[in-house]
C-alpha cells in the first residue's frame, strides 16, 4: 500500500457530508486536517493542511447508496489514510482498507484497522481471485506504526 499511495496521513476529521455527484450518483465529501504527512507526492503537496477525501456511496433525503466494505468517518476522530487518486480527487486507497483509527487513552496512542466487510483478493498472474482472509492490523503503538510507515517510504526513495 505504501509504494502505491498518493499520500500517507495522519488527520482529524473536520467534517463529512454526502451530496450528488454530476453522474447522478451519490458520493461523501470528508474534509480532514493533516496533522503528520507521512508521504506525499506531487499531486499532494506536504504543505497541505486541509484537504477533501471522496467516497462513494451516503444518505441524502432518505436515499441511501451503500457500497461494502467502505469506510466510515466521524468529524473529530483521528485517522490515518492511505490515499490515491481517482477522478481528479482524493479516494481512500482500496475501498475500506486505507483507514486506520487511532485511540488515545492518556499519553499513549493506539493504531488499528477494521477490516469488516472488505472482500479481499489474490492477484495470480494477471487475475484477481477473490476470498484471500483480511486480516485485521493492531492495536498496535502509533508511534511504531508510523516509523514502519517512514521506514517503508525511505525504502521507496523518500516521500516525493
Amino acid at each position: 500500500m505504501v509504494q502505491h499511495a498518493t499520500a500517507i496521513v495522519r488527520a482529524k476529521v473536520i467534517s463529512v457530508g454526502a451530496r450528488w455527484h454530476s453522474d447522478n450518483i451519490i458520493v461523501t465529501d470528508v474534509v480532514l486536517e493533516a496533522l503528520n504527512v507521512l508521504k506525499w507526492t506531487d499531486s499532494f503537496k506536504k504543505k497541505t493542511r486541509l484537504f477533501k477525501m471522496v467516497l462513494l456511496g451516503g444518505t441524502i433525503d432518505g436515499k441511501t447508496l451503500r457500497v461494502p466494505g467502505t469506510s466510515d468517518y466521524v468529524p473529530g476522530e483521528e485517522v490515518v489514510v492511505f490515499l490515491e487518486t481517482g477522478a481528479g480527487d482524493f479516494v481512500e486507497q482500496g475501498v475500506g482498507s486505507g483507514k486506520y483509527s487511532i485511540e488515545r487513552r492518556g499519553d499513549t496512542a493506539t493504531i488499528s484497522r477494521s477490516l469488516t466487510g472488505v472482500a479481499m483478493a489474490t492477484v495470480k498472474g494477471k487475475k484477481a481471485v477473490l476470498g484471500a482472509s483480511a486480516v485485521d492490523a493492531g492495536p498496535e503503538p502509533l508511534a511504531t506504526f508510523e516509523s514502519r510507515i517512514n521506514s517503508y517510504v525511505n525504502a521507496l526513495g523518500g516521500a516525493q
